[in-house]
């Protein structure tokens, strides 16, 4: 959007100084001042035009996404792709994260991304500020810059409160896949209750093995069957980084098994 405002302000500006210059040849001074009044209405008009056209282009495009019914996770995840079933669309990828003992999105839908996505037309807007105006160049006057679109103009309030709901109605659907991962929220808790584990007196091989076994056959459960991303509508949430997070922490507590184990049959042969 900036460089189109530099391609207004340079090469539309200058294109339009050009005409004035001519036309002036053939005006006197109350000619001059209407045909340049005349002018900076007709190009802010163009302006308005202008920025409406780009408004309405962006919301067809998140109208785009917008249906009658969206595919939730388990949907998504039970899809078996082929040439006959497409891909759900989309265009804002978010990775799932920790955080504390949740699982987050690592860019927060509510108070980060749909906001951005909902400013886009207020930045379009404001596209339309300190437009100069041309006649400025030849002689200058009192008045600096074309009409602007005020930031609550009409149309700008329609296209957010659009844009707004297909995005609100997308984001309660793309919070649930949070919920694919409930089968492993223990795993966040498991390293204090591993250290209550591992204070117990005796020790027991079994349990110990019991313990290790466990977080490897979750290791390779979540290898197996979760996914490397959900593409869901609007939005495309990578779930790689989070399976590795999950599986790291896995290890740990391996480690810390198998280091307590070890650190207990030395201390009985020394």
């Amino acid at each position: 959007m900036t460089n189109i405002k530099g391609l207004l302000i340079s090469d539309w500006t200058k294109s339009a100084v050009d005409i004035l210059r001519e036309e002036l040849l053939n005006l006197d001074k109350d000619q001059q001042q209407k045909f340049f009044e005349s002018a900076a209405t007709l190009m802010s008009n163009q302006v308005r035009e202008l920025i409406y056209q780009s408004i309405r282009k962006y919301v067809d495009f998140i109208k785009h996404f917008k249906k009658d019914s969206y595919p939730y996770p388990p949907e998504v995840l039970g899809r078996e792709y082929d040439a006959e079933t497409p891909f759900e669309e989309n265009f804002i990828s978010v990775k799932l994260d920790i955080e504390g003992t949740a699982i987050v999105f690592a860019d927060d839908l509510e108070e980060k991304i749909q906001p951005e996505l909902e400013n886009i037309i207020d930045a379009i807007v404001k596209q339309s500020h300190n437009l100069p105006r041309p006649e400025n160049t030849i002689a200058r006057g009192d008045k600096m810059h074309l009409w602007t679109v005020p930031d609550d103009d009409e149309v700008a309030e329609d296209a957010k409160r659009t844009v707004s709901v297909i995005i609100e109605e997308n984001r309660k659907v793309v919070y649930e896949c949070l919920k694919v991962y409930d089968d492993y929220m223990w795993i966040l808790t498991e390293k204090d209750r591993v250290k209550e584990f591992l204070k117990k007196e005796p020790k027991v091989r079994k349990e110990y093995q019991a313990q290790v076994d466990k977080y490897q056959a979750t290791i390779e459960e979540i290898r197996l069957k979760m996914p490397f991303e959900l593409r869901m509508n609007m939005f495309l949430i990578e779930c790689k980084d989070l399976n590795d997070m999950l599986c790291e922490r896995l290890t740990e507590l391996i480690k810390d098994v198998l280091d307590e184990a070890s650190d207990y049959v030395f201390s009985r042969l020394c």
